[in-house]
């Protein structure tokens, strides 16, 4: 067994990615094993009910509204 560090935000959309009944290296394990040669399409929507997707709209909103003028 290995300890590895991630960001706050990789380990909660892990953690969102969870099945029941599942350890979080599953759910790393799961991804690597099946993102060799996926299509992207399978990647669609991945994050729709995810938390991490959420705060990162709302990070987003926040910028756009404090820029005083846009690109």
């Amino acid at each position: 067994m290995k300890t590895i560090a991630v960001r706050d935000t990789v380990y909660e959309v892990l953690k969102s990615l969870k099945e029941k009944d599942e350890e979080l290296s599953d759910v790393v394990e799961r991804l690597v094993t099946t993102s060799k040669g996926a299509d992207l399409s399978d990647f669609f929507g991945i994050l729709k009910e995810s938390e991490v997707l959420n705060g990162l709209a709302e990070d987003t909103r926040r910028l756009r509204e404090s820029s005083k003028f846009r690109v």
